[in-house]
C-alpha cells in the first residue's frame, strides 16, 4: 500500500495509490479524519482496512504531490553525522551529531521548485530520511 499527500482544491489530502491512480481516502471512505497522514496514524490498525477498501474509489487526475506530512508537530534534523559531510564543511565529526530544527514552512513536495536565496549560486543536495512517530514512547 502506497500513501501520498496530494494538493487538492480542499487543501492537502491523503490519497492511496491504485493501478489507475490516486484515490482520496477520506472522500472514498466518508471519514474526514483520514484526510491526513496524522489522522490515518491515529486510526490505528482499523485505518489500514479503511484505506484498503477506499482504494476502489474515484481516481485523482494529474496528482500534485505535497509534502507527505504538510503540518508536522516537530522536525528535528541531524547534521554533520558522517565524515564526508563534515569534510565538505571543513569541520570535524563529533561523538554526537548536531541537532537542529526546521519548520513546516520550509517543507516542499517532491517536484516543487526550490527558491534559492539571492546569495546562493547553486543548490546543494543531500539525501533525507523522514521518520513519522505515530505513537508516544519513552526517551523520544
Amino acid at each position: 500500500m502506497r500513501l501520498a499527500t496530494l494538493r487538492t482544491a480542499g487543501g492537502p489530502r491523503l490519497h492511496v495509490r491504485t493501478d489507475e491512480g490516486y484515490v482520496d481516502v477520506a472522500a472514498a471512505s466518508g471519514d474526514e479524519r483520514l484526510s491526513s497522514l496524522a489522522g490515518f496514524l491515529s486510526a490505528g490498525p482499523s485505518g489500514l482496512e479503511v484505506v484498503a477498501s477506499a482504494a476502489a474509489g474515484a481516481v485523482a487526475t494529474a496528482p500534485d504531490f505535497a509534502p507527505a506530512v504538510p503540518t508536522p508537530g516537530r522536525i528535528f534534523c541531524l547534521g554533520r553525522n558522517y565524515q564526508e559531510h563534515a569534510d565538505e564543511m571543513n569541520k570535524t565529526t563529533s561523538a554526537w551529531p548536531e541537532v537542529f530544527v526546521r519548520f513546516p514552512s520550509c517543507l516542499a513536495g517532491p517536484f516543487d521548485e526550490i527558491v534559492l536565496p539571492s546569495f546562493s549560486a547553486r543548490a546543494d543536495y543531500e539525501g533525507e530520511l523522514g521518520v513519522v512517530i505515530g505513537e508516544g514512547g519513552r526517551h523520544i
